[in-house]
């Protein structure tokens, strides 16, 4: 790949929309709705994340279902990243958390954070 291509993999992955769209929903979570939200956990995509570890994670620390995160997973593959409502910071914050730290155990660059939008507690 080039330095162009890396470039560009770089620049759709920063500037890529990180929400879910509507129809969409992961009753797993709870106490969300596809009605605006305040703060997620953010999951970026990366070029060595397995997808298939991308999903085991969402099941094991969030409880997502398999088709849940299967649809989160592939979303955050084709948009460069996903946004994952979460009813309240501390929650997001723990989930970012586990995340990060479920992948550097496992060896693989995936990254998350968290994310508070205008009018969310931060």
């Amino acid at each position: 790949m080039s330095l162009g291509q890396r470039f560009m993999l770089w620049w759709r992955r920063q500037t890529a929309p990180c929400v879910i769209p509507p129809g969409c929903a992961f009753p797993a979570l709870g106490g969300v709705s596809e009605e605006p939200f305040a703060q997620g956990v953010e999951i970026l995509d990366d070029d060595q994340t397995p997808l298939l570890f991308v999903q085991q994670v969402l099941q094991a620390e969030l409880g997502l279902t398999s088709g849940e995160a299967a649809v989160a997973a592939a979303l955050a593959h084709a948009r460069g990243g996903v946004l994952l409502p979460l009813a309240d910071v501390a929650s997001a914050a723990a989930a970012a958390s586990a995340l990060t730290e479920a992948a550097r155990q496992a060896g693989w660059p995936l990254r998350c954070r968290v994310v508070v939008l205008e009018g969310g507690q931060p």
